[in-house]
């Protein structure tokens, strides 16, 4: 499966991604053994953005949808490893959302803004914006989730 014009395999963009999380797991510290989970989370919501946007890259179309779909998918990796390998969700989480955050398009926001494009500034900004939320809400989801899962768990006890 190749996309759009750029030649470059849907399997590139997740290797990146992983490679990506993985960089900065290091940073946070993360221990050598949970690297590899960590990556993994990164490259999964990368591809599963992927599958579920339908366009050929970055635009100005906001696919909530997918960022949303993502982060979920992301989430719930995150409870399941941290279960896995006895860690918290936040540190495959923290790393493996990086590749996600709308970074670019807050630069491009105030680079627009610094050259009085209002128009172009304050599209690249609402885009930022519900990314940003649409990647809150999908964890926020399967977070809640879990711990109605594991209240519900200790009240049977």
């Amino acid at each position: 499966v190749r996309m759009g014009g750029e030649g470059m395999s849907v399997w590139a963009l997740p290797l990146v991604a992983a490679l990506s999380s993985a960089a900065f797991a290091l940073l946070y510290n993360v221990e050598r053994r949970q690297l590899p989970a960590a990556a993994l989370c990164g490259a999964l919501g990368y591809l599963v953005f992927l599958l579920l946007s339908q366009g050929d890259g970055p635009s100005l179309d906001v696919e909530a949808f997918p960022v949303f779909a993502a982060s979920a998918a992301m989430a719930l990796f995150a409870e399941l490893a941290a279960r896995r390998l006895k860690a918290p969700a936040t540190v495959f989480l923290a790393s493996g959302l990086i590749p996600r955050v709308p970074g670019g398009d807050l630069f491009r926001s105030v680079q627009a803004a610094m050259e009085g494009e209002r128009t172009m500034a304050l599209s690249y900004g609402f885009r930022a914006l519900v990314i940003a939320a649409a990647l809150a809400a999908g964890i926020i989801l399967v977070s809640s989730l879990f711990r109605a899962q594991q209240s519900w768990r200790r009240s049977r006890k």
